[in-house]
């Protein structure tokens, strides 16, 4: 019963300290998916993926293996649902490693009150060896996953749902 009592101790201050990175970091940075375009036609689906900083001071992102063009996009994962929030298309995001080589990793730094972008073209992560989406409205999500690195933001970010139409 005492090792049972310990370990839930230990896990509610584990989860406490999780969580208070993620709000002190919520207050750093925001990520927002964005396109110009409410409509798309199947030949050009492309998103934005901004990461604003919204702090008072200069951010890092970690890059991983940025010459093999792992880039910050590596923790970020993009995906689309049909109306009924079937996947339709995903970039996935980072699988679950425990050690990230320091020679490896480089930073992306955005300075106070600005922003750093990526777009991401969907025709590359169509589902079920898609080429095209049906016709319909789509959401688009994102969500960037980072515990690794030094000096950097570090948690969970979700961005605000964009909703598309995809025509013919």
């Amino acid at each position: 019963m005492q090792k049972i009592s310990l370990l839930a101790v230990f896990y509610f201050l584990s989860l406490g300290l999780v969580i208070g990175q993620v709000e002190k970091d919520a207050a750093e940075m925001s990520l927002v998916v964005k396109s110009a375009e409410k409509k798309f036609s199947n030949d050009y689906l492309t998103v934005v993926v901004e990461f604003k900083n919204i702090s008072n001071k200069t951010i890092r992102l970690l890059e991983y293996d940025h010459s093999r063009q792992l880039g910050v996009m590596f923790f970020t994962q993009v995906s689309i649902q049909n109306e009924r929030y079937k996947l339709a298309a995903v970039k996935p995001g980072p699988p679950k490693f425990e050690f990230v080589p320091d020679d490896i990793t480089t930073y992306v730094e955005i300075p106070k009150n600005k922003s750093y972008s990526q777009i991401v073209d969907f025709r590359n992560y169509l589902r079920n060896g898609g080429s095209k989406l049906r016709p319909g409205l789509y959401r688009i999500n994102a969500n960037y996953v980072n515990w690794y690195g030094g000096d950097c933001i570090k948690g969970f970010y979700k961005a605000k749902e964009l909703l598309v139409r995809v025509d013919k």
